[in-house]
């Protein structure tokens, strides 16, 4: 649970690859997040190919309090996060998800979230030929900055709302585990209607 960046895209052109990843390094570096670089440089013939190597090209990097924003590639200059690598380890209908990356934001808070999003905004149009984001903020489609702080907030307080639902809360002897999930969330809808 959490608010998170889905991303899936194709770079224009193999030349790309190398001025993105030094721009992407610079925005890591100026906010000194952590990252890494993995192979600069497309192979020879490879571009542009429905077929691939074992290696990773791109770069990584990670905000504090977020997972890692991936701009990771295949030699064919798909986007491709290096954990699914492997596309033989995924059955068929998965090969479309594996495409998507996210990256989630929640805990690094809306600051971050909207500096990524600005980012990805600015080397998508500049670097990308394919390239498509969904925002659980709403913050990619709107640039509103009220509703990118709404959504974290109310997020925020479902979250602790479901931990107290938790904490003050112990499962009945004749409830299975979703009943038990289910009858802390219905508690919390109510509450909140009540409070409206």
């Amino acid at each position: 649970m959490g608010i998170s960046i889905h991303y899936k895209g194709r770079l224009k052109t193999e030349d790309s690859l190398p001025k993105m990843i030094e721009e992407a390094k610079d925005i890591a570096e100026i906010h000194h997040w952590n990252y890494h670089i993995f192979e600069r440089q497309f192979p020879e013939n490879h571009f542009g190919k429905k077929t691939f190597n074992n290696e990773m090209y791109g770069i990584c990097f990670s905000p504090p309090e977020c997972e890692p924003v991936q701009l990771t590639f295949l030699s064919n200059g798909e986007m491709r996060s290096p954990s699914t690598l492997e596309p033989s380890d995924f059955s068929e209908e998965d090969q479309d998800l594996i495409k998507i990356l996210f990256t989630k934001t929640h805990y690094a808070g809306p600051a971050i979230h909207k500096i990524i999003i600005h980012f990805l905004d600015y080397i998508s149009g500049k670097y990308f030929d394919e390239f498509e984001l969904t925002d659980e903020a709403e913050y990619w489609e709107t640039k509103d900055e009220k509703l990118l702080y709404k959504n974290f907030h109310t997020l925020n307080k479902l979250i602790d709302a479901f931990g107290q639902g938790l904490e003050s809360n112990t499962m009945k002897q004749d409830e299975t585990f979703e009943q038990y999930i289910l009858r802390i969330a219905q508690d919390i809808h109510k509450q909140q209607e009540n409070d409206q």
